[in-house]
């Protein structure tokens, strides 16, 4: 990506006449997020565009827009007298018609925008193409729409701003380079996003981004150290085996980006996501009946352990739960012995069988109940005693690690 490649003027690519129909900013405007940009020119181009492309948009496709925040106006197809007046605005652009929203590509393909352009509320409903260093000066794709997929592939972004914005489809940005600002708030990915081998040179935003169905591939990428992942909505349980090991190695590669970006809880909590894939990946290799029935054992047990350290810690992440399993031991016990019939004639009081149970749970307390009550305890007393102090020691070194993990112990 150190030389551009061959590229094409912008006002002899269609679709950049048709994004422009009513003018392009003023030359020497270099950037759409400058003071100088003309943001009612680029409103018009964006409801001149919105309205001439609403005709390739189907009826869920514009309600499921409208519910998003888009503005129903701007999603209605052109009247006949309104059709006229936007082919002749055209046809002063370019002399020709405009491209109709019923082609299968949007295609700016190495178009070299000579000014600033704003994409920002725009609505794709096909698949567009943006491949090409076309956005030095930076990229506004601020609420924009992709109906279909899209791709940036290869593409150099100065400041690349895609806040609010919709993918309805796979986005594919693989061997981007993002030297600005990569802002992704709050954007909705509704299929597979692909970033596999970009490379992130500053801050980079992705808090409050929906991942909606695939989790994002970062393979081979370079992020950012300034990188934000709070608020972001990961994707539901996997559906399939195949589904499964694309989040295992999605989520791993996000875990190790992070290790080395020295962002321990963000590293955690990309570990954590991790297993939980990993676990549905385990049952699914579990229930295939192709596999033999040692292996099938194999993936049961291994699913079994799993599930426990979710259920017992979230993946070493909670304190709470350890306590909460510990005081509930507790409480369990103290009941069980002041019920089990000793071998004396007396059952067990309720404070000794406190005593006795919270002994059994933390063995390296020093206090110890009295040896009367220890030589009273029938056999099944004793096998919860037993029973008590190994899940304890599992409990204990549970919580042990969620605090290590909590305050950054090595």
């Amino acid at each position: 990506m150190e030389e551009k490649p061959k590229s094409r003027p912008a006002n002899e690519n269609p679709w950049y006449c048709l994004a422009t129909i009513y003018g392009e900013q003023e030359e020497g405007v270099e950037s759409p997020f400058g003071f100088l940009f003309d943001r009612k020119l680029a409103d018009k181009n964006r409801l001149g565009w919105n309205r001439w492309m609403a005709t390739g948009l189907s009826e869920a496709q514009r309600n499921e827009l409208i519910k998003r925040g888009y503005n129903s106006s701007e999603l209605v197809p052109l009247a006949n007298e309104e059709r006229d007046e936007f082919v002749e605005a055209f046809a002063k652009r370019k002399q020709s018609t405009p491209p109709e929203a019923s082609a299968t590509v949007i295609d700016f393909i190495d178009v070299h925008f000579e000014r600033a352009v704003s994409f920002g509320g725009f609505v794709f409903p096909n698949y567009v193409i943006f491949n090409g260093r076309m956005f030095d000066n930076g990229a506004d794709f601020r609420r924009t729409a992709f109906c279909d997929g899209v791709q940036f592939s290869e593409q150099y972004f100065g400041l690349a701003l895609f806040i609010d914005a919709n993918f309805f489809h796979n986005a594919f940005f693989d061997k981007a380079e993002f030297s600005g600002v990569a802002d992704f708030s709050n954007s909705t990915f509704q299929a597979g996003a692909d970033f596999k081998a970009c490379e992130f040179k500053s801050h980079t935003d992705f808090a409050g981004a929906k991942f909606l169905s695939e989790v994002p591939d970062f393979r081979d990428a370079k992020l950012s150290e300034a990188a934000e992942w709070h608020g972001v909505q990961w994707p539901t349980s996997p559906k399939n085996e195949k589904a499964a090991q694309r989040q295992v190695y999605a989520y791993e590669r996000l875990k190790a980006e992070m290790e080395q970006l020295k962002k321990h809880e963000d590293e955690q909590s990309f570990f954590a996501k991790e297993l939980n894939a990993r676990r549905a990946l385990l049952w699914f290799k579990c229930l295939n009946g192709k596999q033999d029935i040692s292996k099938r054992a194999k993936f049961a047990f291994g699913w079994l352990l799993n599930t426990a350290y979710s259920t017992f810690s979230g993946y070493g992440q909670s304190v709470s739960r350890p306590l909460i399993y510990l005081f509930w031991l507790f409480v369990l016990g103290a009941g069980a012995f002041a019920m089990f019939p000793s071998l004396s004639p007396c059952p067990i009081e309720p404070w000794s069988a406190a005593a006795l149970s919270i002994s059994s749970l933390l063995p390296l307390l020093p206090y110890k109940p009295d040896k009367d009550i220890i030589d009273c305890l029938s056999p099944l007393g004793g096998l919860l005693g037993n029973t008590q102090s190994f899940l304890g020691v599992i409990l204990l070194f549970l919580l042990g690690l969620a605090l290590r993990n909590r305050f950054r112990m090595k």
